[in-house]
């Protein structure tokens, strides 16, 4: 396993519904200045509709997470200040009321 990523698993609840996400984190430079946040949402209860696409412009970390179930980060801070960072787009993406739960599983993973 590269020593320059760490890997999360996020729950998030909305009520009684909930959703998995698993979270990459990695340097994008040689400084190590600009951090990428990889977002693989698996699988949950929380319901994505009324979410949609438009053909005439790119979509948003929100549509690419709830209905593309993967989005991408890209941000200039320091890899130690990823998990407040994740815990933003999560909301970001669901609403501020979610509850965001993070576990590194970075260590329980082999090389």
């Amino acid at each position: 396993m590269n020593n320059n990523q760490i890997f999360y698993r996020a729950t998030i609840q909305i009520g009684k519904e909930i959703d998995y996400i698993i979270v990459r984190v990695f340097y994008s430079d040689r400084k190590k200045s600009i951090i990428n946040m990889e977002f693989y949402r698996l699988s949950g209860s929380i319901k994505n509709e009324g979410f949609s696409i438009p053909s005439k412009r790119q979509a948003t970390f929100q549509e690419e997470l709830r209905i593309l179930n993967k989005a991408r980060s890209i941000i200039r801070c320091d890899i130690k200040k990823a998990k407040n960072l994740i815990k933003e787009k999560i909301k970001e993406a669901y609403c501020e009321e979610a509850k965001v739960c993070l576990k590194n599983i970075s260590e329980n993973m082999e090389e």
